[in-house]
């Protein structure tokens, strides 16, 4: 958000809307085939693709963030409150997919391995919708 505030950058949000689902979209495919090895790329790999994610949800965040620039004199305040936002809503899903995580694996007794399978296919399912919602509109 803060190249396009201070840069002056111009990003199409279509583009944005299409690449946003795609990395999500490799990267539950990537969990869905490699569930079993417990390998140290795989861990850079899911880092590379969440700094991707980032940069990239920046980007589709600054069309909010151009709306609250057109009310402000300041660039500061409504790139903070952005920020906050994005951060503060990533920050509730990830505590709530924990909470539940916990609760399958001690009460139900449903494996690690189980998880992520099943999860991948739930993101794979959600994910693939969306990129082919944006090819064809």
């Amino acid at each position: 958000m803060a190249l396009i505030v201070f840069s002056g950058i111009n990003v199409k949000l279509d583009i944005i809307k299409f690449v946003i689902p795609l990395l999500i979209f490799s990267l539950a495919i990537i969990n869905g085939f490699s569930f079993k090895e417990h390998l140290k790329s795989k861990e850079y790999m899911a880092f590379a693709f969440a700094v991707l994610f980032g940069f990239f949800n920046g980007l589709g965040s600054s069309e909010n963030f151009n709306l609250l620039i057109g009310r402000n004199e300041s660039e500061f305040i409504p790139l903070i409150e952005v920020a906050f936002g994005v951060i503060s809503s990533i920050s509730i899903i990830i505590l709530l997919l924990l909470l539940v995580n916990t609760l399958l694996q001690k009460f139900i007794k449903i494996s690690k391995v189980n998880w992520i399978l099943g999860f991948s296919i739930i993101v794979i399912c959600i994910s693939f919708p969306m990129i082919i919602k944006q090819i064809i509109y």
